[in-house]
């Protein structure tokens, strides 16, 4: 199962040490959560109009073949 991705921004997130006290708590959140906002739209449509798996599945096959 994938991971959410609200799990791998808090992950982040607290890999930059955010402080309240040192006024830090909400620089790299914010930019996780635009990214987070903006990314998952795009990747939705991408596999709802199917133009995702097309070079999924030709790349899948390439390595198959070994072409």
């Amino acid at each position: 199962m994938p991971a959410k991705p609200v799990v791998i921004m808090k992950s982040i997130a607290s890999a930059f040490d955010p402080d309240p006290a040192r006024g830090t708590e909400g620089k790299v959140g914010t930019y996780l959560a635009m990214v987070n906002y903006h990314a998952n739209p795009i990747t939705s449509a991408m596999f709802l109009t199917a133009t995702a798996p097309n070079p999924l599945v030709v790349d899948y096959i390439a390595k198959a073949t070994r072409r």
